[in-house]
């Protein structure tokens, strides 16, 4: 017998949900949430669940409004059951690596009787008309409905924003607004209905711009900026991280990585600093932080890379 999708109303999600320990969607179960900071029109915002030993029950209720959700699973879960509308609609069990994909004017609601993981994203359609407006072949408007589908590109996603979310300060900005973006993005080109045809031109940016782009980035290098800040030479989000990459080889978020440990190897060579102040200058979360990322771009610790140059 199925449970009736009884459901409390609670206020719609914002972006100081980001704040918040536990979940709109379950209330009992631990959550992490951000929201993306990229976008010109709404904000994406993403939620890790993890369910552990404990019958989470019926979700709550999300007001009616005009955005898509997609949830990803991370790992199966037994006896999940889902509604539309109050209605029951019959689905495969929820394995790693399916999602659903739904609108919010359909009144989502799922029943999660044993423990689960999964990544919840709320893709307001502004946001998804911003972002998939420059998708090669032409835009797309609307996203079909997937009550139980498989992907291994959303899973992959999907557990590197859950990697990413856990440990935001480290991670930064750039890659989590970049990961939204990507997901958003794949949606639109896998699960989206075109409305228009066009000629998609890949381009690369001007001097003038990759120079606009980059001083941005490295203005302040204690603040990470947003994807829309970056890409305040005048182009589509998405496109910009397109151009950035094909100008420069990377993206936005690994060309900062890299100019901060260009910073790191002038300050450790002209200046006494200790480490753990270059790691705050250079916008590392902190030493350790600096000695990972430094490692894995030039196979030696920080400080051996600076013994070595003063012998």
């Amino acid at each position: 017998m199925h449970r009736s999708p009884l459901v409390a109303d609670t206020p719609a999600p914002s972006a100081q949900d980001a704040a918040n320990s536990r979940s709109f969607l379950y209330p009992t179960v631990p959550a992490t949430s951000l929201s993306t900071t990229m976008l010109k029109t709404d904000q994406i915002l993403a939620t890790h669940l993890h369910g552990i030993a404990r019958e989470a029950g019926m979700s709550q209720k999300i007001p009616v409004g005009n955005a898509n959700v997609v949830s990803i699973q991370l790992r199966s879960t037994e006896g999940a059951e889902v509604w539309k509308h109050g209605h029951h609609i019959p689905t495969d069990a929820f394995h790693k690596g399916t999602f659903f994909l739904g609108h919010l004017a359909d009144e989502p609601t799922a029943y999660m009787p044993n423990e689960f993981e999964c990544v919840v994203l709320m893709i307001p359609q502004v946001s998804l008309m911003e972002i998939c407006q420059d998708q090669p072949g032409g835009a797309y408007v609307e996203l079909r409905d997937v009550d139980h589908g498989e992907d291994a590109v959303l899973f992959h996603l999907g557990m590197a924003l859950k990697l990413a979310m856990r440990q935001p300060d480290i991670a930064g900005s750039l890659l989590l607004d970049q990961l939204s973006l990507a997901i958003g993005s794949r949606l639109c080109s896998a699960y989206g209905t075109p409305v228009e045809t066009r000629t998609y031109r890949r381009r690369v940016l001007t001097r003038r711009e990759q120079r606009i782009a980059t001083d941005l980035m490295t203005a302040d290098l204690e603040r990470e900026p947003s994807l829309a800040e970056v890409a305040a030479c005048g182009l589509p989000t998405r496109q910009f991280v397109e151009a950035f990459r094909a100008s420069t080889g990377m993206s936005p978020y690994r060309w900062l990585r890299a100019f901060r440990v260009e910073r790191a190897k002038g300050l450790m060579q002209t200046t006494a600093l200790e480490l753990s102040d270059i790691a705050y200058a250079c916008g590392f979360a902190d030493q350790s932080h600096f000695t990972r990322v430094f490692s894995a771009m030039t196979g030696c610790t920080p400080g051996l890379w600076r013994r070595a140059r003063q012998t």
